[in-house]
């Protein structure tokens, strides 16, 4: 899949809440969002953070729902389908270029 950044923003900012799971929660973990959960972020050309989207374990009992945290401190009920869409991998987002053999 080829994605532009226009198109990945316009999915982001079509992403919605289905759901608030709770409000400020103490232990983020208890949701499978910590620092080294699997987000995007975005940023400035200087590199400056303007927001950023975790992607956490799946709902119990809810098998099309993911947990989520973005810009606010809840963690939230997101559309699993709707995640599944999303480049969440460098590979996925960029087209690879193939690696320069050093032969003519």
């Amino acid at each position: 899949r080829q994605f532009t950044v226009a198109s990945l923003l316009g999915s982001l900012q079509r992403l919605e809440a289905l759901g608030v799971a709770e409000a400020q929660p103490k232990n983020w973990a208890r949701y499978g969002l910590t620092d080294t959960s699997t987000g995007v972020s975005l940023m400035t050309g200087s590199g400056e953070l303007i927001t950023r989207l975790w992607v956490g374990a799946p709902v119990p009992g809810k098998p099309q729902r993911l947990y989520a945290r973005g810009s606010s401190n809840d963690a939230l009920e997101v559309n699993k389908p709707s995640i599944d869409t999303l480049p969440l991998t460098l590979d996925e987002l960029v087209e690879l270029v193939p690696a320069d053999t050093g032969t003519p």
